[in-house]
């Protein structure tokens, strides 16, 4: 098993770039997926990390044809106008349902209005959609794009079945530790049966590797165990939001002993860019708008 995280080539045609997100290394990184013919991206973070993204590209000297988003939430799409203006030619690519979140992009991440440094969101236009089954050729790498819902409705993620790795968004959860992972129950659109149903359909393909866009690529036996330990983690964490609404119906409340739970777990947010109780309050409201906490 192991567990690359570091900025650059991970085989001779797949490369992590580490987008900063907020200017915090190790926070949100894309991939670049080179073929005989195309390049492609997955992802583009947000503005301010897009300029970065463009930089190293141009600095490289690659330019990219794609753009593959593998949902519509801010810190993936928002910078895709930077993209569009850096490269005219480019093509957008996103989940059929992503085409109509993006368009309406402010109202579509509205419910992460609570974050202060949430950059300015337009709308975005000019996108491709693509379904399941759908297969990109970049020129000796083909790309199937799989339609993964849950965390978002548009949710899509990438297999290249020469090298057996999966480019699955945050469509699993995010994976912060070996130890810990945070779950995908985020606004507007998070739905638990959907989740759940990408969990196994996910099981069912022959990769090896999990590419993660928070962050990194998992290699091996903890890959494969990935999705059950995913759904082990949800399902405690659902559980215990869940609880604690019983307890106290007020946000405040709940979140504070979502940031204490994590404290006593040995996890401590004062060197986070994004602090517990903002994630707190995220997963609180993805839980709330599927109805799992009423």
């Amino acid at each position: 098993m192991s567990w690359f995280q570091e900025e650059g080539k991970f085989s001779e045609n797949i490369s992590l770039i580490d987008s900063h997100l907020l200017g915090s290394p190790y926070g949100m990184c894309c991939y670049l997926i080179q073929g005989g013919k195309k390049t492609a991206l997955i992802d583009v973070s947000g503005p301010q990390e897009a300029e970065r993204i463009i930089s190293k590209l141009k600095s490289d000297n690659i330019s990219p044809d794609i753009v593959i988003l593998t949902h519509s939430h801010w810190d993936h799409a928002s910078g895709v106008p930077i993209f569009q203006k850096a490269y005219p030619d480019i093509e957008i690519m996103v989940g059929e349902t992503g085409i109509k979140a993006l368009k309406n992009n402010k109202k579509f991440n509205e419910p992460f209005t609570n974050f202060e440094m949430l950059p300015n969101l337009e709308s975005i236009e000019g996108l491709t959609s693509v379904r399941d089954g759908d297969v990109i050729d970049l020129g000796g790498i083909n790309l199937s794009m799989m339609e993964t819902p849950g965390h978002s409705d548009c949710s899509i993620s990438i297999y290249e079945p020469d090298q057996k790795i999966m480019f699955t968004g945050d469509a699993l959860g995010n994976l912060w530790t070996l130890d810990f992972i945070m779950p995908p129950a985020m606004p507007p659109e998070f739905s638990e049966e959907k989740f759940f149903k990408t969990l196994d359909k996910v099981k069912e393909i022959n990769y090896s590797s999990l590419g993660f866009m928070h962050f990194g690529i998992l290699t091996g036996v903890y890959a494969k165990e990935f999705p059950d330990k995913a759904k082990a983690a949800y399902i405690d964490w659902r559980d215990f939001f869940i609880s604690v609404w019983k307890e106290n119906a007020d946000e405040r409340y709940v979140v504070g002993k979502f940031k204490e739970r994590l404290n006593n777990f040995g996890y401590d947010d004062t060197k986070e860019f994004i602090k517990f109780e903002i994630y707190g309050a995220w997963m609180l409201k993805g839980l709330k708008s599927s109805n799992i906490v009423a």
